[in-house]
């Protein structure tokens, strides 16, 4: 369920789950932290992913707001992440390697899966580049390109241990 605006009945959208018996099957997807902690305490069992556009100075006040309420609910949280035409320049990726390295790191510590949308991306190397920083999960609009460079990439890793 990818909710776009806050203005969302939470309990007639919880009901009808329950009546579906789709509970473990919900990805509650939203921008809003808020409403994944409101949704949480109605559906406890379902996942949730709260995703995250805008420039870097943007996502790391929002993250400061979130880290606050110690990540409550949020299963996955995705990044938007927009990529250079060159992959070799300095910084291929807005926002910056750096601060994806940083998110990274959070939110292993809080056992969230950190997910990112390449947006408009159909290059597989940076796909596998953001593999290689720790990204856990992708959001695409390419799935069979994106499926093959993940079996690639753990076949890769497997085959190097």
């Amino acid at each position: 369920l990818d909710i776009k605006t806050e203005l969302v009945d939470l309990d007639a959208l919880a009901k009808l789950i329950h009546a579906s018996k789709t509970e473990s099957q919900i990805i509650f997807t939203t921008q809003y932290h808020q409403l994944i902690r409101d949704w949480k305490k109605r559906m406890p069992e379902s996942l949730s992913l709260l995703w995250n556009g805008g420039k870097e100075a943007a996502l790391r006040k929002k993250l400061a707001a979130v880290r606050a309420a110690n990540f409550e609910g949020i299963t996955f949280l995705q990044i938007h992440v927009h990529v250079a035409d060159d992959l070799n320049s300095p910084e291929p990726f807005d926002p910056s390697t750096a601060f994806l390295k940083e998110v990274r790191d959070e939110l292993k510590q809080h056992h969230v899966v950190f997910q990112v949308l390449p947006w408009e991306c159909d290059n597989p190397e940076a796909y596998r580049k953001l593999l290689e920083l720790g990204v856990a999960s992708f959001a695409t609009d390419y799935p069979r390109m994106t499926l093959e460079v993940v079996r690639k990439f753990e076949q890769n890793r497997s085959g190097k241990r």
